[in-house]
């Protein structure tokens, strides 16, 4: 081989060897920018192949090169953030069974074997007291809570429409509820004394098996 076709398979070799170089650097800026996709497209070219690779290169290299460079963009610039999941609300929380841990109305406390038999289970915007509830608040029916007020506020409407304001608090695996009898002013306080008829209640989450 002469000398000049030497020097010109040299400097062909060296512009391959740039272009792939450098388009894998490319391939490490377009991860670490991530999203911000700042790098124009005349910006990638010339970090891809450099001056003296382009001209070094065959026109048909440089084009798919060049493709694969601008993919590698589209590519970064496409890629969605993943979606926030949506916070859980307090109803979300009560979904399930709870079990009644201690119980006043009218300021006396609820017999132990009377509390022991008390479950609750919510699923949606219902509730029910299967079994024994004998000091329920009622049988069955829906309820409407508001986490915006201080303290939270639960009403309680029976299948019959008997509606029963209350407040409450849930925190974790157990939730505390005071409500005033049908017709009364919603309590401010978590307490049940002689004379004001009110229920307040403890509950605690049903352990899974």
């Amino acid at each position: 081989m002469v000398p000049a076709e030497q020097g010109r398979d040299t400097i062909r070799i060296r512009g391959e060897r740039r272009g792939q170089y450098a388009l894998r650097i490319l391939g490490m800026e377009v991860r670490l920018k991530g999203d911000s996709c700042r790098a124009s497209v005349s910006d990638a070219t010339r970090l891809a192949f450099g001056h003296a690779g382009v001209h070094a290169l065959g026109v048909m290299k440089a084009r798919l090169l060049m493709i694969a460079a601008l993919g590698l963009l589209l590519a970064a610039c496409n890629r969605q953030a993943p979606t926030p999941a949506t916070p859980k609300t307090d109803l979300d929380r009560l979904q399930g069974t709870w079990y009644l841990d201690s119980a006043m109305q009218d300021g006396k406390p609820l017999p132990e074997v009377k509390v022991k038999q008390t479950t609750i289970v919510f699923k949606g915007n219902t509730f029910r007291f299967p079994g024994s509830a004998e000091y329920a608040t009622s049988k069955a029916g829906t309820i409407k809570l508001d986490e915006t007020k201080t303290p939270k506020q639960m009403d309680a409407i029976s299948t019959d429409k008997e509606v029963m304001l209350g407040i409450y608090a849930l925190e974790g695996d157990s939730y505390k509820v005071c409500f005033a009898p049908a017709g009364k002013p919603r309590p401010t306080e978590f307490t049940s004394t002689p004379g004001n008829g009110q229920i307040f209640q403890v509950w605690e989450r049903q352990k899974k098996q």
